[in-house]
């Protein structure tokens, strides 16, 4: 075992390819010989390099000794992989210098300790690092810290600072400090899908029909600012070409108010207030700013420990939270959002071995918040899509008083209407309850109106029986309550005589209730059942809908899907104006009613990812009869960039069968997609196209897709390496390729594959780590060294005295290209055919030699060259 420690030690200070040269070392140089040291007992990774192998050589070897220590390498800057307490911090460049003591240790400046949580408290001057306080001056943490330890495994690139907790601060888990997000570069970029469709008819007069539409949705940055636009152009048989711009706007990132600011076109979340489209500005809380253990609802946990306790926490049997608390009261404030998963179980394990346990009740519903966090939601602007460019302003704001309750208030103003919100959410074991008010005065053409909406709502996951239970129930109290979008569709209309062009849900609606049950069956699969009624004001009967839907995965990847879906649609009634009254029978209809059954079944044929999948469903309706769909999918090759479809289906109604099939390819640059259909009274084609286009400084990327937050990777020479979990992305001839979607405000870890990467050029990292700003469009450059894969076993004139293991090797533009092995080996990545190398073990003329190389003649795609020269 310490013979390959040995070996590996060394060879980690060349910039080689450790697998290959090892395995060629093994083979053809002396063994290198690690003998334990006189304390090997206490440690096992103690070894040292025998100095006495290489005896006979005249040449100094004094210092192979710095080999000796596994964390030691020579002074200088490295880029390395930073831990803190084994949590991964960021990579980055750290400057190695020898301390008083002899020692290599990394130094930092002062305002970065602090950026890493350190106390200001827990750093102190020293002799050796004077002048702590300011935030310039480089710090050795071993040093100035007190307990902090530095670990370095040069390997693999990797520094370790172990640091005390009690010196540390306290941070919610994934939390990124504001200056370490990045708001990446100006670009500009779009993403399209274009699709041609042609339909032909059978044994007809009909006439053909095609019919060509491209979607559009792009931008560019400037800083934190970024602009953002979708539009699309469509056209059909006959008619003129259509192009249309739905959405365009402006947004950035407010850090300190953890909020996003929207200046155009938008919409508004309607969580409170009907949703509306609007033109003006935004301004409202981003959760995304929020580190994860601070998103979403979880109630805060307090406790008393009597000593150096361990605090558990549980929930639906799985433990979800461990810390150790010191003695003392403590709390528990960065739990993870778990929303329907039932109480939490505190247990508290003192150090003599006593337990107490008690019991935090945790249900939610939409709207809770934790004690002590708010959000809000402004608005200023004009409606859209309904109404006369109405200008209204609304706000809404939310408070978590404490783990029991949460506050909503909010108001909506426009001209001649104004409505207001007051409620809130209350959580016990019982379940979480919410409730809210509102009050609307409208003026419409036919008069004033004014009434009340109230909403209540409730939740509860029940453990014993593993059920999710909620309900929402929305009650008009009065038929005199308006949304603002029905009070601004109504005007509209009545002015323009348009009552058959415009239809509201919510327009004189009465009440409206919803139920959910999701229960668990264990391994015999899971129950859903749902429901809805909505009653109405005037001659709109009341609408339900009832589905029940069974489901089970077998062991074997098979799954079987059974619902039965019962929908009862109100007859409508109008009078001349469009308004309901109930004087004005004449266009009385029946109800809709249809109630349909599915089942379904799917059996892959295989057990790997590619094997195909048989579904067969089958569905009736009391309208439509029954119908019968079969379908066989898969995907084609490793990576599965090849999918393919083969579907058939017929029904009892009309008795047509109908055949179609679709291909789809990812490619690094996009996807493309070919489908095709055919009946007894047409045939059909359709050929797709999607993906993405970035204009950068670098020229111009394409790829299958980006999301609003992205990244270019430049990897200067790496043509056909692989990003990680990018959609089929991969390096392109230019040296960059797209990494399609990126989480803002979290590390993300952008790893690139070397798989399919020309033998001349190798990583010298292989991942990097990125935290953007939502909406930022990042460059990751990874450092390639270019060149052919060169050993050379050198030897001196005399043929006989081999160079110092552990000479320094340097180019002819004198940066150092790698160190001499065992027998005078030398691995250089050579970016020349031919060049002259200076082999330096000393400081004077004697302590070098110089030798060329030329690698005219040989196979340059061969993983490693062998040469023999002579240094002189």
């Amino acid at each position: 075992m310490r013979l390959f420690k040995g070996i590996i030690t060394f060879s980690r200070f060349m910039s080689i390819n450790i697998g290959t040269l090892i395995i060629y070392l093994a083979i053809h140089s002396p063994v290198i010989y690690a003998a334990e040291t006189a304390q090997s007992n206490s440690a096992d990774d103690d070894y040292l390099f025998d100095s006495s192998l290489l005896r006979g050589n005249r040449f100094n070897i004094g210092n192979l000794s710095r080999f000796n220590d596994a964390g030691t390498v020579e002074p200088g800057t490295y880029k390395v992989d930073l831990y803190v307490n084994n949590l991964f911090s960021e990579q980055l460049d750290v400057k190695f210098i020898q301390s008083a003591s002899g020692k290599i240790v990394p130094v930092f400046s002062r305002a970065f300790l602090l950026g890493l949580g350190i106390k200001p408290e827990a750093m102190t001057a020293s002799t050796s690092s004077a002048d702590a306080n300011s935030d310039d001056t480089n710090l050795i943490p071993d040093e100035v810290i007190q307990g902090a330890k530095s670990t370095l495994t040069f390997s693999n690139l990797k520094l370790d600072l172990a640091i005390p907790q009690a010196l540390m601060k306290t941070l919610p888990r994934g939390y990124v400090a504001p200056d370490k997000l990045d708001s990446g570069e100006t670009m500009l970029f779009v993403n399209y899908m274009a699709n041609q469709y042609h339909v032909g008819y059978k044994n007809s007069t009909t006439k053909s029909m095609d019919s060509s539409y491209i979607n559009l949705n792009g931008g560019f940055n400037l800083g934190l600012w970024r602009y953002r636009q979708q539009s699309y152009y469509t056209q059909q048989s006959g008619g003129d070409g259509q192009f249309v711009t739905t959405n365009r706007y402006v947004q950035r990132a407010i850090v300190p108010l953890q909020s996003e600011l929207l200046i155009g076109e938008g919409y508004t979340n309607g969580n409170y207030f009907s949703g509306m489209g609007f033109r003006g500005i935004s301004l409202n809380s981003d959760d995304r700013m929020l580190p994860d253990s601070q998103q979403g609802y979880a109630p805060i946990v307090n406790g008393v420990a009597r000593t150096n306790a361990k605090v558990t926490i549980t929930q639906g049997g799985s433990i979800i939270y461990e810390t150790t608390v010191p003695p003392g009261p403590f709390t528990i404030n960065d739990l993870y959002s778990t929303n329907y998963s039932g109480d939490l179980q505190v247990s508290v394990q003192e150090a003599d071995g006593s337990i107490s346990s008690f019991t935090v009740p945790f249900a939610s519903v939409p709207g809770s918040l934790r004690a002590g966090t708010f959000r809000y939601n402004m608005t200023v602007g004009k409606s859209r899509f309904v109404g006369d460019n109405n200008g209204f302003a609304e706000l809404v704001f939310r408070r978590g008083i404490s783990n029991a309750v949460t506050i909503n208030m909010g108001s909506r103003i426009a001209k001649d209407y104004y409505s207001a919100l007051l409620g809130g959410v209350y959580t016990s074991w019982l379940g979480a309850i919410g409730f809210d008010t509102t009050f609307s005065t409208a003026q419409l053409p036919t008069g004033s109106t004014s009434g009340w909406k109230a909403r209540l709502s409730y939740s509860k996951a029940y453990e014993p029986t593993n059920t999710s239970f909620s309900v929402s129930t929305n009650y008009y109290s009065t038929s005199g309550f308006r949304e603002l979008s029905d009070v601004l569709g109504v005007r509209e209309a009545m002015r323009s005589n348009g009552y058959d062009n415009w239809h509201s849900e919510t327009y004189n609606q009465r009440s409206r209730f919803d139920l959910s049950i999701n229960q668990s069956l264990g391994k015999l699969g899971s129950l859903f059942l749902s429901g809805a009624i909505q009653n109405y004001y005037g001659n709109h009967r009341q609408d339900k809908q009832l589905q029940l839907s069974y489901g089970k995965v077998f062991a074997n990847g098979m799954s079987l899907n059974v619902s039965v879906n019962r929908t009862t649609m109100g007859a409508t009634i109008f009078d001349g104006n469009g308004l309901y009254e109930p004087s004005n029978l004449s266009n009385k209809s029946s109800d809709t009613k249809e109630t349909t059954m599915l089942v379904s079944l799917s059996v892959p044929f295989g057990r790997s990812t590619n094997s195909p999948i048989f579904t067969n469903s089958v569905s009736h309706s009391n309208t439509n009869g029954t119908s019968l769909l079969s379908s066989l999918s898969g995907s084609i090759g490793e990576s599965q960039n090849l999918n393919y479809s083969v579907n058939y289906s017929t029904d009892s109604h009309e008795h047509i069968d109908t055949w179609n099939g679709s291909l789809q390819s990812r490619l690094p640059i996009g996807t493309v997609g070919l489908s095709g259909a055919t009946s007894d009274n047409y045939w059909q084609t359709a050929a797709t196209m999607q993906g993405a286009l970035v204009v950068h400084r670098g020229g111009v990327t394409l790829g299958p897709y980006v999301g609003d937050t992205f990244a270019i990777v430049q990897a200067d020479g790496a043509r056909g390496a692989k990003i990680v979990g990018g959609q089929g992305s991969s390096i392109d001839w230019l040296g960059y390729a797209l990494v399609p979607s990126l989480s803002p405000y979290r590390y993300n870890t952008i790893i690139l594959s070397p798989e399919g990467m020309n033998s001349t050029v190798e990583l010298e990292s292989g991942q990097f780590r990125v935290a953007p700003y939502a909406g930022a469009a990042v460059k990751v450059n990874f450092r390639t060294d270019k060149g052919y894969p060169v050993l050379i076993t050198a030897i001196r004139p005399d043929g006989m005295a081999m160079l110092p293991m552990g000479a320094e090797v340097f180019n002819s533009d004198n940066h150092s290209i790698g160190m001499v092995g065992q027998g005078g080996q030398i691995y250089v990545r050579a970016n020349q055919l031919k060049d002259t190398l200076t082999i330096q073990w000393g400081n004077t003329t004697d302590e070098q030699c110089k030798l060329t190389y030329d690698l005219d003649g040989q196979d340059l795609k061969q993983p490693l060259i062998l040469l023999k020269a002579t240094c002189q």
